[in-house]
């Protein structure tokens, strides 16, 4: 059973997905396929490549893992805050002795105490690190070993109102401890965010990759079905012209060959669309024994509009690293060390906490606890302590040192790491820039030669129809075109693919698509 983060309503089915889109038009067109797929058991479908990316990311499995990912870091977060949150506290107890007397005593030969005490307060803890502690305790204890008089006994109850601040001056002040607990939950949150939008980034030029193979590879059959039908009215008008004394006899067993050579290439090319078809398939995570057998069409032509480049490259550079989820996972990793660092050395620190405790407390001998109660809030019988309290480890922490020398290693470590992405983003930019602009050059080279071949296939074609050339020319000028379109077809795919890399280099490639992070709450 699929997992969904994200209400998304397609007619009569709730869907869900981590991924929210700019264009709504594309986003209907998703919801639009995602209907019919599961309205029939098998069909035919079209869509551009932004609707591709798009429909695959609602059906994507590890971006929705990835969205898992975020749920976890915000609970950490919310975790670690509870640091913060006053805790109540009580404690009840009750206690009895009995005892022979050593006294000949007949009329009290059992010296009875009986201790009931109770206690009940909030504490919690401040951004000094102090602990404070609002309590109220109350103790009733009777006891008969008195010297007097009365065998009975006497109830002595003792009622406490204590306002208390342990405030640490060495370790734990600051509440280091906490704090940095929370900043380092935080800054994974971070991480899961931007390793969610690099597998965006990667889950998509994935699907752009496939959609575009298929767009080659459904074009390459496209052309070679349309050399088929050239090539059987090649052979028709083959025989036409033998029929006429204008060509040989031989000119229908040259036909009759190219036709078969271009059928053999037809099933070639056929295979390479169902092989494309099924890769789109397994990226849209569309069982075909669940859904059928669905076919998808590209319905996109190739932008074959030139990019200009930046201006300034090293602006270029510093732009992209602001958004490169890589550079940016690597210095949240430096900040996440510097953070063990400063609990690490806060850990090492001896022990310094002054104690401030100030109360009032009231006495009562008529086994009355609501009168000590009442009596414990007036200002009669004060009482106050200040206290210093210190420990410290013999010989130094030697566990504190060990981690923070840890801890520096994995900052050093993600230091590195950062100036090595540093480095490989600018080679990256710079290596898909010349990719781009290569591959343009290349195409429009293609496209003119694409052009020049079909005039003289044309020529050629005319030719032959006066009998003034020969079946073997024409089919070698329509091999020729054959051979040149498809190189300007791979060009343009080619060119397609350099410029989705030129955008996932630089972490433009979900903007362009109209596809942005959001994570909702999960259903």
């Amino acid at each position: 059973m699929r997992t969904f983060l994200k209400r998304l309503t397609i007619g009569s089915v709730v869907l869900a997905a981590p991924i929210a889109f700019g264009n709504n038009a594309a986003q209907l067109d998703a919801e639009a396929l995602e209907r019919a797929l599961r309205a029939e058991h098998g069909g035919a479908l079209a869509f551009d490549p932004s609707t591709a990316v798009q429909w695959a990311l609602l059906r994507n499995t590890d971006v929705l893992i990835a969205a898992e990912d975020i749920e976890i870091g915000e609970q950490r977060v919310e975790a670690e805050k509870g640091g913060w949150q006053p805790e109540f506290f009580a404690n009840v107890e009750r206690s009895e002795t009995e005892r022979k007397n050593s006294l000949d005593r007949p009329d009290r030969p059992v010296l009875i105490d009986e201790t009931s005490y109770g206690e009940f307060g909030i504490r919690s803890l401040v951004g000094t690190g102090a602990e404070i502690t609002l309590s109220y305790e109350a103790s009733d204890r009777f006891s008969n070993a008195s010297s007097g008089d009365d065998p009975d006994g006497f109830d002595d109850v003792i009622a406490n109102v204590r306002f208390e601040i342990r405030q640490p001056l060495l370790r734990g002040r600051g509440a280091v401890g906490i704090k940095g607990a929370v900043q380092q939950a935080k800054h994974q949150l971070d991480i899961a965010h931007q390793q969610m939008q690099r597998r965006l980034l990667d889950s998509s030029f994935n699907v752009l990759r496939t959609y575009w193979q298929m767009y080659r590879a459904q074009r390459t059959a496209a052309l070679t079905s349309g050399s088929v039908a050239n090539a059987e009215a090649l052979l028709e008008d083959s025989r036409r012209l033998v029929l006429a004394g204008r060509l040989p006899q031989s000119a229908i067993d040259d036909a009759e060959s190219g036709l078969l050579v271009r059928q053999a290439e037809l099933a070639a090319a056929s295979q390479q669309v169902s092989q494309s078809q099924a890769e789109m398939r397994r990226l849209l995570d569309v069982d075909p024994v669940e859904y059928g057998d669905w076919e998808f069409e590209a319905a996109a032509e190739p932008d074959i509009g030139p990019i200009n480049p930046p201006e300034d490259f090293s602006a270029y550079v510093a732009q992209v690293l602001d958004i490169w989820p890589s550079y940016q996972i690597a210095n949240k990793q430096v900040a996440i060390g510097y953070e063990s660092i400063k609990m690490v050395q806060d850990d090492r620190r001896s022990s310094l906490d002054l104690i401030l405790s100030y109360g009032q407390n009231a006495r009562s001998f008529e086994n009355s606890l609501s009168d000590a109660f009442d009596e414990s809030f007036e200002s009669e019988y004060p009482e106050w302590v200040a206290g210093i309290e210190w420990s410290t480890k013999l010989g130094g922490s030697r566990r504190g040192r060990a981690e923070e020398a840890v801890a520096r290693a994995q900052v050093r470590q993600s230091q590195l790491e950062a100036k090595a992405i540093r480095g490989e983003v600018g080679n990256q930019l710079m290596n898909r820039l010349n990719q781009v602009s290569t591959t343009y050059q290349e195409l429009q080279s293609h496209n003119d030669n694409v052009m020049i071949l079909n005039q003289l296939l044309q020529r050629e074609r005319t030719a032959f129809e006066r009998g003034e050339s020969s079946v073997r020319a024409v089919l070698g000028r329509e091999d020729a075109l054959n051979i040149a379109r498809l190189r300007a077809i791979d060009a343009e795919v080619r060119y397609e693919l350099a410029k989705s890399s030129l955008r996932l280099s630089d972490g433009t490639l979900l903007d362009e698509l109209g596809v942005e992070l959001e994570v909702a709450d999960e259903i």
